[in-house]
């Protein structure tokens, strides 16, 4: 029978893994960690549900058939119909920013100036397509300088704790991209797109996590793959032989090594770049260490009803980084949905570190801790000390797609020519929110399938 090796089981690797096994191929899944899931980890504390990485996900075709196929429909969660609004800092205060144009000319985010400039951006001229032009750039160009500093540059903190001036338009905001050269207008783009989904009979995408967590998901993965996971197993090189690769791994002391027809390598810029790929060409995944991925903490904070001073009534709040506060922004965890707080108290998730603020890697947690409660309190959500606290720290957190992602790109369809039978799926490569990782997992195998299926049986 026809070999595969998945390497790496967070949700892209244990994805990939599922659906070569489910299309008939051996398989088998190593992970140097104790457990599977990578980042998505759900923790219960004192009545609390915290989640020590993504906190929700979009709903989208691919996750939504992988969720169907494990069973777990009847285990989801939608965010409250009351919490659809989104929160950031302006001039020290919090305010909705607008969920529509017509109440973009009622909100107090952007100045009458900064909305009539917005007002220009049909008329703007697209830009070329082939640029390696950053958000900053492009969203002052489209939008004015104003837009960019409190409607994009809170985004990005919110998405990737990055920095618009250093991130690339066409990669890490594909969809504007997309609008600008399609359409010539972000505005025509976004119009055209409601339609088009209004036409095809297709809702708005929910916001959704699990009764239990985002956990859910990565352990019902990771147990309908047990028997073939191989846990704490560090993968110390592949090495091409007799036009099959060999997998060198260590585990508990013991060396394992092993043919396979096609291998996946589900890893973060970081392990690729320090794999031993030994087939006598040029290494290039070494060049992924300048793939920067800032470090950040993650800070729970769980207060009592009669503590809070704002109803929490969205998502969240994001601050720009005009604003200068030492946080990120927060997620009103327990508004978004059910059973994240005891009764009577709310749940609170701030961020810290990001590209703003690296510093909080060489910062005591309890100091990042108490600085973010009184962050809180400086912009009115709450008054007093929170009743619990939990905190995480990632090092390592979310991979920046700079100015010069294409050529990293370029990287892995060279890397992966050259190596024929090894695909890469990497949150570096495919995207960083949970549907894009699993999608991306399921999208290499089926490359690894067709793969495997040419190879002569």
């Amino acid at each position: 029978m026809k070999k595969a090796a998945v390497i790496g089981a967070g949700i892209t690797g244990l994805a990939a893994a599922r659906h070569l096994t489910q299309s008939g191929y051996h398989t088998l899944l190593f992970e140097a960690s104790d457990c599977c899931g990578g980042v998505v980890r759900s923790r219960r504390a004192d009545g609390y549900l915290v989640e020590h990485g993504p906190n929700s996900f979009q709903e989208q075709p691919e996750i939504m058939e992988l969720i169907q196929s494990l069973g777990l429909m009847d285990q989801l969660v939608e965010t409250d119909a009351g919490a659809s609004k989104r929160f950031i800092v302006r001039n020290g205060a919090v305010v909705a920013l607008p969920a529509s144009p017509p109440a973009l000319l009622r909100s107090p985010a952007l100045t009458t100036r900064g909305k009539l400039r917005l007002l220009a951006e049909p008329f703007i001229r697209p830009g070329d397509p082939d640029s390696t032009e950053s958000l900053a750039s492009f969203a002052k160009r489209r939008l004015g300088a104003e837009a960019l500093h409190y409607l994009l540059d809170p985004l990005v903190s919110g998405i990737y704790a990055g920095d618009p001036a250093k991130l690339s338009a066409r990669h890490a905001f594909p969809k504007i991209h997309e609008w600008e050269q399609t359409h010539g207008s972000l505005f025509k783009g976004m119009i055209r797109s409601l339609r088009q989904r209004k036409a095809e009979g297709r809702p708005k995408p929910r916001l959704l996590s699990f009764r239990d967590g985002l956990q859910t998901l990565t352990d019902a993965l990771a147990k309908s793959l047990e028997k073939q996971t191989y846990l704490e197993t560090k993968v110390k090189a592949i090495t091409g032989v007799n036009g099959k690769w060999q997998v060198l791994a260590e585990r508990y002391g013991h060396e394992l090594r092993d043919r396979y027809d096609a291998v996946i390598l589900a890893l973060p810029a970081p392990a690729l770049a320090s794999l031993a790929v030994q087939t006598g060409a040029d290494d290039a995944l070494n060049a992924l260490t300048a793939v920067d991925h800032p470090p950040l903490r993650i800070t729970h904070l769980g207060y009592a009803r009669n503590a809070l001073r704002h109803p929490l009534d969205g998502f969240g709040v994001l601050i720009p980084s005009l604003e200068e506060r030492s946080i990120l922004g927060a997620l009103f965890s327990s508004s978004l949905f059910p059973g994240r707080a005891p009764a009577d108290h709310a749940l609170l998730t701030v961020f810290t570190g990001g590209v703003r603020h690296r510093d909080v890697a060489d910062r005591e947690e309890a100091e990042v801790i108490t600085q973010a409660a009184r962050e809180l309190e400086a912009l009115g959500l709450v008054a007093g000390e929170p009743v619990f606290r939990q905190s995480v720290f990632w090092p390592k957190a979310i991979p920046q797609y700079g100015t010069k992602h294409g050529e990293f790109l370029e990287l892995f369809g060279i890397f992966e020519k050259k190596h024929p039978g090894i695909f890469i799926a990497s949150q570096c490569r495919d995207g960083v929110s949970l549907p894009n990782c699993a999608a991306a997992g399921q999208t290499h195998a089926e490359r690894a399938a067709r793969h495997l299926a040419d190879l002569p049986d």
